[in-house]
């Protein structure tokens, strides 16, 4: 039997797959590759092949002309093939391997592009599956802002699903806020609700099942604070490195925009008290972006912790966004729920206002006070005591 896993991370870059140093070099004279490098795994003990992605000179067309750039490519990779060493039952060492285009999957040099579909398409399921358990639960012991958070997840989902066959370019940083933020809801919800003696025996049993089904659901994929990453470096982050690449002129003029009160305006969304406010708190995300890009490089210790803000912002906002837009046209159908449907996305799209607002200054002011220094080297030292004891359980 052929039991494969997938070898696409490294221990110097975290989940950011695209900073990988593995490499495989092409020879004409031999018509083969060369692979050497180290890549972390899951279940590779059992495993009889890899999945292992490496950098490759891929041919591209720049401007009309052929020339090489190194780019993501995908082998198979026999466990038994000479150079392929499994060290601490956790990571993979590459050395001078020698791979042919045949162990090549897809395409060489989409290998990122492919890792990327997967992705949106995991978190598709995940925020699918964990809305399924969502809905699943007694409606009776929901409060008002339970309420709101599943109206505003649905909208995202919605939204998401629309776009499942178009190729929106944000569909992955989309698909990845709205399976953590679903994950979120669902976590709030269990952890504000309690059983009580006015419960009956049905839905005691009912809440109990369901968040074992969760609680297992997410435990089996993965934990889903991953999720804020990718988000982050995939949608946040190229906004920021917008700001690092900027010419000085350019950022001063977005500043002064800025400052004058000019920004975009939001379309297609249900008139509503929070869209000033929204339209607000979208500059202040940028603000943020920025301060965490060009004026906290320097602080890498709390770099994961800004991003993590960043991408929670960020989803709250989406999640605002497409429930006062699901609202507008639930209004412009007369549907007979669109006044409660009104209701529900501005309660949401208001506690999201407040919670944006709240992560982007966190970010905008961190090191700025000792408290906030702190903090973060608190915050630091919890992380590395919590990863030395996850590594230790393993």
């Amino acid at each position: 039997n052929i039991v494969v896993d997938v070898a696409a991370f490294e221990e110097n870059c975290l989940r950011d797959v695209a900073r990988s140093e593995t490499e495989a070099v092409f020879s004409s004279d031999e018509d083969n590759f060369t692979l050497n490098g180290e890549k972390c795994f899951i279940n590779g003990e059992s495993a009889t092949h890899f999945l292992v992605f490496a950098k490759t000179d891929t041919p591209v067309q720049v401007d009309g002309e052929a020339k090489l750039v190194r780019k993501l490519t995908c082998f198979l990779v026999p466990k038994s093939a000479e150079g392929v060493k499994v060290v601490n039952g956790d990571k993979l060492v590459l050395k001078n391997v020698i791979l042919t285009a045949a162990d090549v999957l897809g395409t060489a040099g989409d290998a990122y592009k492919d890792l990327m579909i997967a992705q949106h398409n995991f978190n598709y399921i995940f925020a699918a599956s964990v809305l399924g358990l969502v809905r699943a639960l007694p409606t009776e012991i929901l409060s008002a802002h339970h309420l709101s958070s599943i109206y505003a997840a649905e909208s995202a989902l919605y939204a998401v699903t629309a776009n499942l066959d178009k190729p929106v370019d944000d569909n992955l940083i989309e698909s990845c806020l709205v399976a953590f933020g679903m994950s979120a809801t669902m976590d709030g919800i269990l952890a504000d609700t309690l059983p009580t003696p006015s419960w009956s025996t049905e839905q005691c049993n009912d809440f109990a099942r369901i968040s074992k089904m969760f609680n297992d659901f997410k435990g089996q994929n993965e934990n889903t604070n991953i999720l804020r990453m990718v988000a982050a470096t995939c949608g946040v982050e190229e906004f920021g490195l917008y700001f690092k690449q900027a010419s000085t002129m350019e950022t001063i003029q977005l500043r002064t925009l800025r400052s004058i009160g000019i920004k975009d305006k939001l379309n297609g969304i249900a008139a509503s008290s929070q869209t000033a406010a929204l339209e607000t708190v979208i500059v202040r995300l940028a603000e943020a972006t920025e301060s965490c890009f060009v004026r906290h490089t320097q602080r890498a210790l709390d770099q994961q912790l800004m991003l993590h803000r960043l991408a929670e912002a960020n989803q709250h906002i989406y999640f605002a966004v497409t429930s006062l837009a699901r609202a507008k046209v639930a209004g412009a159908l007369k549907s007979s729920t669109a006044e409660s449907e009104k209701l529900l996305s501005e309660a949401y799209a208001a506690n999201a206002v407040g919670e944006a607002t709240v992560l982007c200054s966190e970010v905008v002011s961190s090191g700025s006070t000792p408290d906030e220094t702190y903090s973060r080297m608190a915050a630091g030292v919890c992380d590395q005591v919590v990863k030395a004891r996850m590594v230790k359980l393993e």
